[in-house]
């Protein structure tokens, strides 16, 4: 099983850790590496973050928010590297953190409180287009999608009656078309739990 209770997930993940405190980095980087199932590299200093990343290609770079520019890094990285999932760690997730790092691309994320187990959860999560959350965050997460599903959009939303929902897809992948100008994403699906419920609203032209 994996750390969240769930089957493990099938192969080896490679992650890139990527924060401009070395030591923290070096930290988080030896710790991962015991868990056999993640290969773990970091980003080097004096060489630019996305040019590091875009060459690897890893299944997973964990983020750490305090790291300059990581928000433009994390939407660069849905337009340029899409197969690449964002996980941003150190995040408050109170004052709209979680939904603007969502809105940009990240596909999961980790609280400053959390522990190294929940880190690690958060990226098998990811791994398996999973992300674990608390209700209080998936109920943010929803009402943003109501107010997308109210502008004209489809969201296919799914309950769970665990208390730490599981949302699967997130909000990667969001991408501009012409039903959606420049600036507003479109409503992507979210699925939580076992059970589904789908909404649909009026799609404009």
């Amino acid at each position: 099983m994996g750390t969240d209770g769930l089957p493990p997930i099938a192969g080896c993940v490679t992650v890139m850790v990527v924060t401009d405190v070395r030591l923290y980095r070096d930290g988080l980087v030896a710790s991962l590496r015991s868990r056999s199932n993640l290969q773990v590299l970091s980003n080097v200093d004096g060489v630019p973050v996305l040019d590091q990343i875009l060459e690897v290609g890893p299944d997973v770079v964990l983020i750490d928010t305090a790291t300059q520019h990581s928000l433009e890094i994390v939407r660069t990285l849905r337009e340029r590297a899409p197969a690449t999932k964002a996980v941003v760690f150190a995040i408050h997730e109170y004052g709209g953190e979680v939904v603007k790092y969502a809105e940009a691309g990240a596909a999961g994320y980790v609280a400053c409180d959390a522990s190294f187990d929940q880190l690690v959860s958060a990226i098998e999560a990811v791994a398996r287009e999973e992300l674990v959350c608390p209700p209080r965050i998936a109920s943010t997460l929803f009402r943003r999608l109501g107010a997308y599903g109210r502008s004209g959009g489809i969201t296919s939303i799914v309950c769970s009656r665990s208390s730490r929902p599981r949302i699967v897809r997130s909000w990667r992948g969001a991408t501009r078309s012409p039903r959606h100008p420049a600036g507003v994403s479109p409503p992507l699906p979210i699925h939580c739990g076992q059970a589904a419920e789908s909404y649909r609203g009026p799609v404009r032209d």
